[in-house]
């Protein structure tokens, strides 16, 4: 028996709707093939836990977010390029918040598979961005803008939430440079060599999350920020 990998895409639209301000958020989930019996059964159980993460982190984003997100899934185990095994919708709930932060300006749900002797942790290593977010998310400390305890721990716990322990369905990381593989490279000033990576299975190149956190810094995603609309010389 092998389980089914399923990659869900949620993309999150900016208000003016214009594909370059999409936010898209990535997810793997490792489903037991004795609880689903094909790829498609995954999804309602799927959309399902997706909800209750996004239930949470919508009320992070201020009303410039568009109420519906869109969901792509997509079979992992399909050769490329793979088309979707199903699409669905997810509404947000907004808060009445219409001051945010600037929109590169992101919180960071990071999290990890299982850690073990001799392995690389960069390959089961992931990240999430939430944002644009609420301005109500920065409070003011002597160090500097931060971000609130409770709104890091909420985050951290629907992390958690979404990893499924215990179930048919777990939250996953999938490394597409062990499912791949990779040549060696050289390196460079500061940057040491690294050796070459033969193609793993795919089940070799997921692990399941064991642990979710989240640092009370903000992060940036540049390519998240808004165009200028106008431009100063000075005289």
């Amino acid at each position: 028996m092998t389980d089914h990998i399923i990659r869900a895409q949620v993309t999150v639209h900016l208000d003016g709707g214009l594909p370059e301000t999409d936010v898209v958020n990535t997810f793997v989930f490792d489903a037991d093939e004795n609880n689903y019996a094909t790829p498609e059964a995954v999804i309602p159980d799927l959309m399902t836990r997706l909800e209750a993460f996004y239930a949470v982190v919508d009320g992070f984003y201020p009303q410039q977010v568009a109420p519906t997100a869109d969901v792509r899934l997509y079979n992992l185990r399909d050769a490329k390029p793979r088309a979707p095994i199903g699409t669905d919708t997810i509404a947000l709930t907004l808060t009445d918040a219409l001051d945010s932060l600037p929109t590169e300006v992101a919180l960071c749900l990071s999290y990890e598979g299982e850690r073990g002797s001799g392995i690389d942790m960069s390959h089961r290593r992931g990240r999430i961005y939430i944002g644009p977010l609420s301005a109500a998310f920065s409070v003011s400390t002597t160090s500097g803008p931060r971000v609130a305890d409770a709104n890091c721990q909420a985050l951290a716990d629907a992390g958690q939430d979404l990893r499924g322990v215990g179930t048919g369905l777990r939250w996953a990381i999938y490394s597409p440079t062990l499912h791949e593989g990779r040549p060696a490279t050289a390196g460079g000033t500061n940057r040491p060599p690294k050796p070459a990576i033969e193609p793993h299975s795919i089940d070799d190149s997921v692990n399941d999350v064991v642990k979710t956190w989240v640092d009370d810094a903000f992060d940036t995603q540049r390519r998240r920020g808004r165009k200028a609309l106008s431009k100063k010389i000075g005289v």
